[in-house]
């Protein structure tokens, strides 16, 4: 499990922490110390619509991961190497809105998509699965990718140093169906059913912020 939380809704820059569920002691346990991540450059939204610059905030899937390399060594998880002709369509018109495609093997229908291979912040990177199957206008195109430094934010992204976030794609495991859970502090005051305990809990510490 990945938590990234903000201090408010309208804040870019957050912490990931990384928990694991420990069958033994039926609990959910920290793993390491959090890291800085950007998130979208005007923050979170609670019902993200496409192209408001915002990060779904929720409880997500991962994968699968992506890179322009062949393969990446000690991953656990699926992973499709980003071509020439690999788009992330974000038309909402489309039928393949928030969907990766290969553009030879389809027939385009899309007037906007993201080249995925020529943006250099997606050379290692995982896709958020949000909003799948899709609902058009209600955002596309989610990833974990490398940020471009801690002070710009993403269209909508979760973004961390490639450092940070090679080891934990590494960490993740497809057999332990991982999540991203995200959420602003300034709601720790609230119920969040898609946050457990203690995780949650503990995400409102200070000492986590």
């Amino acid at each position: 499990m990945i938590v990234v939380t903000t201090a408010t809704v309208n804040s870019l820059r957050g912490r990931l922490q990384r928990w694991e569920w420990q069958s033994k002691r039926r609990q959910w346990v920290q793993q390491g110390f959090s890291v800085p991540v950007v998130v979208g450059k005007q923050g979170l939204a609670w019902q993200k619509q496409e192209g408001d610059g915002r990060t779904p905030i929720g409880a997500f899937d991962l994968g699968p991961f992506f890179g322009f390399d062949a393969r990446l060594v000690s991953l656990k998880f699926s992973y499709r190497q980003l071509t020439n002709q690999t788009e992330c369509i974000d038309d909402p018109r489309s039928h393949f809105y928030n969907q990766l495609i290969e553009r030879p093997q389809v027939i385009p229908d899309w007037q906007s998509s993201e080249k995925m291979h020529q943006t250099e912040l997606y050379r290692y990177g995982s896709v958020i699965q949000y909003n799948m199957p899709a609902t058009p206008g209600q955002g596309s195109c989610i990833f974990m990718h490398r940020w471009r430094d801690n002070k710009h934010g993403t269209a909508g992204c979760i973004a961390l140093s490639q450092s940070h976030l090679l080891s934990l794609l590494r960490w993740l495991s497809a057999t332990k169906t991982p999540r991203v859970i995200v959420f602003p502090r300034s709601a720790c005051g609230v119920s969040l059913p898609f946050v457990p305990e203690p995780i949650f809990s503990l995400s409102c510490q200070p000492s986590l912020a």
